[in-house]
Parts: structure tokens; sequence; C-alpha cells
């Protein structure tokens, strides 16, 4: 049997590609993640409780931040820390690794950002917000950071020129926060607090975009409490560990007490775009104290004091588990889901690594909850390949079109077309037309399909344009790649590349991976 057409690996929402494509048609039925083994590496000792923790976007390197504001770089695969950073004299809010592997950013509770090169020893201060922290958030361009003041305000700071970009007089919406975070094209902004209220905004209107409260419908006349949340830069989702607390049927009689009411715990999964709960999964065993998303899309890692276990949340079952010496504060998936981090309430940071034991097909699964969103993310080199700090003036750049490794007709064309949608809203290049693009192309009898480096450069030339982008389109099952090459027209040199991944990719993530590559190319 012949692999599906990108037509019909991508059903886009119906009003745009009904003006765009009329011949895509539903996705096939998706994979379900089975098992996943879970294999001890190391246990590193750390000086403090652990209050944040990143990996790089190789996964080569991890950051551990402690509440004694030391920052600590521990390199993965040898479980040992390579170098500490820090006075240990203010506690840290949060800390992440900026683009690539070499440079870092914390916020110590104080208000104060600071920039650090990983290979030498003292940070820069980048800016002193004036104002007590409590929490910040990095959105996946790793460009823009989100700080929640004690005041209940958002400071919203632009890192490479170091300026407050704006405020959000964010109020009650940051009462009890429990979670902050961007979702994975950085167009959004929540805010969830421990009562169940997520408010979101659009960071670069600073408006508010919709209020949402989290609810649990077990129980008749029930409280909601959330323990816990957890998100990730690459998937469209959150999950959050809420508590349902209740009357018993019949009432009570005499004096209540904490053990006579009724409790019920879920795994609350939500989706960003749509606002809504996908789903709910029922967790018998306490309390949920720590969330994280991973690995994969459909996959959380739940804490429970010192277990961790790996939770399918589309067939709703624990699988993996694993114990810590010491409660766990954190959690973290690299990011190509090889490894799993903790990091304890006692300084220790366990590493395992993580794998899939097999793939089945399981269409009942996919109906049961068709909005989990894919996992999206750059490949490789993240900062933007075209960079308005290497050059004086635009570039003038001519996005071909791309190339369906799958023998589809009409996707590639597609795939341009919002591509260059996408690149116009950038002033570090100038467009060359689609309509130039096309009548060169019938002009020097090329096929729009297979063109070779030595064509594009042709074409560029003709089209008296600096570079030319070529690109490519390929799947393996469920999971898709974009790949960009930009060629230098007049050396004839290919200057970058770029490649963006979706795994387990639904009708709803194509859009999203067209843009992640767009900022990827220029920002």
């Amino acid at each position: 049997m012949s692999p599906p057409s990108a037509s019909a690996r991508f059903a886009a929402p119906l009003l745009l590609l009904a003006l765009l494509v009329s011949s895509l048609a539903a996705a096939p039925p998706l994979q379900a993640e089975q098992a996943v083994t879970v294999t001890p590496e190391h246990m590193v000792e750390v000086s403090g409780s652990v209050v944040a923790l990143a990996f790089s976007s190789s996964g080569s390197n991890l950051l551990v931040a402690t509440e004694e504001g030391l920052l600590m770089q521990v390199d993965p695969q040898l479980g040992r820390i390579s170098r500490t950073h820090g006075s240990g004299h203010e506690d840290l809010r949060f800390a992440s690794f900026l683009s690539g592997d070499t440079a870092a950013v914390t916020l110590s509770d104080n208000g104060i950002l600071r920039f650090f090169r990983l290979d030498e020893d003292d940070p820069v201060d980048l800016l002193e917000l004036g104002t007590d922290a409590a929490s910040a958030a990095l959105d996946a361009g790793r460009r823009i950071l989100a700080v929640a003041t004690r005041d209940g305000d958002l400071e919203l700071v632009d890192l490479p020129t170091r300026q407050v970009l704006g405020r959000i007089e964010a109020g009650d919406a940051l009462d009890d926060l429990l979670h902050l975070g961007f979702d994975r094209l950085g167009g959004q902004l929540m805010a969830v607090t421990r009562a169940g209220h997520i408010t979101v905004w659009d960071p670069s209107t600073r408006s508010v975009l919709r209020r949402v409260e989290l609810r649990g419908d077990e129980l008749a006349g029930s409280r909601s409490v959330v323990h816990s949340v957890g998100s990730d830069r690459s998937a469209n989702i959150l999950v959050a560990g809420l508590e349902e607390v209740a009357l018993p049927r019949g009432g009570l009689r005499g004096q209540a007490r904490p053990g006579d009411l009724e409790r019920r715990d879920q795994v609350l999964v939500h989706d960003w775009h749509s606002g809504s709960a996908i789903r709910a999964v029922p967790v018998p065993d306490g309390m949920i104290e720590g969330l994280a998303v991973g690995p994969g899309n459909d996959h959380a890692l739940v804490a429970n004091g010192t277990q961790v276990s790996v939770m399918d949340l589309r067939a709703g079952a624990k699988g993996a588990r694993v114990d810590a010496p010491a409660p766990v504060r954190q959690m973290l998936v690299a990011p190509d889901d090889g490894r799993l981090a903790i990091g304890t309430s006692q300084g220790h940071v366990g590493l395992w690594t993580l794998a899939y034991r097999e793939r089945a097909a399981s269409d009942e699964l996919a109906e049961t909850v068709p909005g989990l969103a894919g996992r999206i993310r750059v490949l490789g080199e993240d900062r933007p390949a075209i960079r308005s700090e290497a050059m004086d003036v635009p570039v003038t750049l001519a996005v071909l079109p791309f190339e369906d490794r799958q023998g589809d007709t009409d996707f590639p064309s597609l795939v341009a077309e919002l591509l260059v949608t996408q690149l116009a809203n950038t002033s570090d290049v100038r467009l060359v037309e689609r309509l130039r693009i096309d009548a060169i192309l019938d002009e020097q009898e090329l096929s729009r399909q297979g063109l070779t480096e030595e064509d594009g450069i042709r074409l560029g030339r003709i089209l008296n344009a600096d570079y030319v982008l070529l690109g490519s389109i390929g799947a393996f099952g469920s999971s898709h790649t974009l790949s960009a090459r930009i060629i230098d027209t007049e050396t004839g040199e290919a200057v970058s590349g770029r490649q963006v991944l979706c795994e387990e990719c639904r009708s709803q993530d194509f859009f999203d991976l067209v843009y992640l590559l767009g900022t990827a190319i220029a920002r």
C-alpha cells in the first residue's frame, strides 16, 4: 500500500483550507504511544533545594538552579557538575538556557535579571525590575520573558535589547499563582491559580484573550483545588492536577472532620487554542503534587511525594515509576524525549533514560482524545537564520516551492505560501513576489517539484534575490518535518539550514509547524 499523501495527512481548519486547497482530506488514525521504559542513570548532589531545571536545545547540558542562589551546569551524560555560577546570597525564581547551549538567564526574587555565558564565571546584570518577583516564563523563541511580581503585575522583557516592553496589570489573576507560561508560539501568556482560575493574555497587545475556570465534574456541589500544573514549550497542551472536595451523599452527622469529606483527584488535559478541557484522567492514589508534560505529547509525569510515574494521557493509565531520595520539586523531559531529570527539595538531581517499548495503532484512543496537540520543535540550531544584527539592510529572499517526498503536488505550494505570509511580517527580509517566481519557473520550463540547488541559484539570480530558500517536506508515520536551506545566489553556498519536527502531528498542528519554521528563518 502506498503511503498517504500530504493532503490526507493534514486536515487544517475548514474555512482556511477550503479557500486554499479543496483536496485536503481527514488525517489518518493516530498511533497511541504505549509503555515507556525508565532506566536510572545518575544521582547528582547539589547545594540547596532545586527551584528550576532547564535542558539546552540539544539536551547535552542541564541547568540546575537552587534556592541558595546557585546556578549549576550538569553534564547529563556523565552525571556530574561541570561549573557553578552565582554568589549563593539570593533566592532564584527562574533559570533557562537562551538559544544554543552557551548562554543562560536567571531571575532572582528581588527582580534582578542576569545573563550568563556558561564558559565564563562572572554574570552580567541585564536589568533590575525594581520589584519582587514571584515567577517567570520564557517564550518558545527564548526572547520574551514574562515576570509575575508580588504587586500583581506582569512585566514583559525583551532579553536581547534589555528593555521592558510593557506591563500587564493582572491584579487578582495572579493571586496564589501556581503556573505562568507561554504557548508554543509565544502568542499567548497564561496564568493559573490554585483556585483553578486561568487568565490568558495576548503579549503583543497586553489584552485579555479569555478567562477559564478549571473544575471537576464528578462530585455534585464540589469545590475544586489545583495542586500542580505542567506544560511544555513543544506541546500545545497544559495538564493540571485537580482535587475535588465535597460532602458525601446524605451529608454528615455531627461535627465535620477533614477525613469525612469525599475527595477525587484527576489530571485535566487543557487545550491552549480552544481554551477548553480535552479530557480528565482519574488518579485514585492521592493528591497530585507535581506535573510535567512528556515524554511526547500524550504523556505526563505525575509526582506524589518521592514517587514519579509516567501517565499515558490518552489511555488514562500509569506506567513506569521511579523513586527519588526526597520529595520531588521539579521535573523535566529533555527536548528529544530521551531523558528525565528531577530535582528534590533536599538537593538531589536524578537522571533517567526514557524509551518507548512500542507504538501500536489505536483508533479508539484517537477518537477518545482527538485534540491532544502534536509536539513540535526546532531540530538543531534554533536561532533565526537571518538576523538583523548581521546586516545593515533587509535581504531579498525568494521562497521556492517545497519538495514533498511523498509525491503530493498541491501541498508544497501551500507550505511555501503560508511561509511567505509568515516571513512578510519581519523587517529582516524583503520577499520576491510569488507571481514573479511562478512566471520564471514557467519561462525556464522548470517543474515545481525536485528543484536542485543549481536551479535555485539560477532562479535567484534571474529574480535579483540575495538568497533563495529551498525546502522539503518529510514524513515518517505520524511525524512530519519541514526543512529549509538558504543559499547565497552570489557565492552558490548554502549559508544556513533549519528544520522543524512535529511528532504525532494532528491536523490543527500544521499551521503551527509552518509558523515555527518561519521564526527559525527570521524573526
